[in-house]
């Protein structure tokens, strides 16, 4: 190393001056030992400097060099210097400051963050369509699903087929009967998000309205073993009439326990806490659900799990429905998330406005929601207990 051969040089230097010293004759005046080479100042090549949205930072390459007193140059061992990449983040499109340190020196260098985009990850025509069906907890679902896409430039186009209180056997009696008894809404990214409502309408109408990726059933006592007896037919009607060669899948959306500060466990006499109500519910995904290989749309555990940060058992506007804000919007979000398989970044939409979600409620919603999509059978407590 040239710091360690530069040391010894001058030691050397220091030890034979003092020798002629200390032996000639004449009493000479002793010269003073040559100034080893300071290091000056550092500099930085080789490393990335662009990353793709979502991507992990790294030093890959990256040579870091000291110029000394001398004019002279030495590559600086990785063990010598450290990276303060604290800036970074990940999931935010832009310019951050990298700096390398080694001692009192330090060198920066800026990276960015490029923009991610997904719209050609769906289909050949890069839409994402989506089709809920079902009653108001759908509606309560369907809120803020296009928002949510399209702050992620995700062109998409988002259906609601939906009937206010009515359950599966419901729904069935409806499907194989043609009745015209839905409002069908409808955003896409081709109208700008605007709400397009059609009202009595056949389910079937929305059915085969577009080619959904994705068409989603709800039932709503889903917490009542019982209700789910027509869940199979629907499925397979669908199927065999409307969905013949078609990739479209059919998913299930597990809504949630209601809130235990109202009557509503009371009012349909079933249970007597939210708690109980909430297994009951996992219960029925287990039993009634999973054995028709239908995937699960876990809002309810993620509304449980929200439940349990500071926010409590107020994400709901009255007996059953969720928060015109955060209690949707947590909905959304795990909707999306669960059909999408994409991480949430930070700057995903959030309401704004009268339903405005703060952005340390988004905080919790987003934890709440990536709980329950990696555990969505059993509450995941937040670690977000206070405000």
């Amino acid at each position: 190393m040239k710091f360690f051969a530069k040391l010894c040089s001058v030691m050397l230097a220091c030890c034979c001056c003092f020798g002629f010293a200390a032996c000639g004759e004449d009493d000479e005046k002793e010269t003073d030992p040559p100034t080893a080479p300071v290091a000056l100042s550092l500099s930085v090549s080789g490393m990335k400097t662009s990353f793709e949205y979502g991507e992990e930072f790294s030093t890959e390459g990256l040579v870091v060099t000291a110029k000394y007193s001398d004019d002279t140059t030495e590559t600086v061992a990785a063990t010598d210097y450290t990276v303060d990449s604290s800036s970074y983040q990940k999931d935010a499109a832009g310019a951050y400051t990298i700096w390398v340190i080694s001692g009192k020196l330090k060198a920066r260098y800026n990276v960015t963050v490029g923009k991610r985009t997904y719209q050609n990850n769906w289909n050949e025509d890069g839409v994402l369509r989506i089709l809920l069906i079902g009653n108001s907890f759908s509606e309560d679902t369907f809120e803020y699903l296009w928002e949510i896409c399209n702050s992620l430039n995700i062109n998409a186009e988002i259906g609601l087929c939906w009937i206010g209180g009515k359950q599966l056997a419901d729904h069935y009696t409806y499907l194989t009967n043609l009745r015209d008894v839905y409002e069908y809404r409808l955003k896409t990214t081709a109208d700008g998000g605007v709400l397009q409502s059609r009202m009595n309408v056949t389910m079937d109408t929305a059915v085969t309205d577009r080619d959904w990726d994705v068409i989603s059933l709800q039932q709503g006592y889903s917490w009542e073993l019982s209700t789910y007896s027509k869940l199979g037919p629907i499925v397979t009607f669908l199927r065999e009439h409307y969905l013949q060669d078609k990739p479209t899948q059919i998913n299930f959306l597990m809504t949630w326990a209601l809130p235990d500060a109202g009557p509503g466990c009371m009012l349909f006499d079933f249970c007597e806490s939210q708690t109980e109500m909430y297994a009951s519910i996992v219960s029925a995904m287990k039993n009634n659900v999973m054995p028709l290989d239908l995937p699960i749309i876990p809002s309810g555990t993620a509304i449980q799990n929200a439940r349990s940060s500071y926010i409590g058992d107020a994400l709901n506007r009255d007996e059953q429905h969720l928060s015109y804000g955060l209690g949707r919007y947590i909905s959304s979000l795990t909707y999306f998330k669960k059909v999408t398989g994409l991480e949430i970044p930070a700057g995903v939409f959030a309401p704004t406005g009268t339903y405005a979600v703060s952005a340390r409620d988004k905080t919790v919603a987003i934890e709440a929601v990536n709980n329950a999509i990696e555990r969505p059978l059993e509450v995941t407590p937040s670690q977000y207990t206070t405000k």
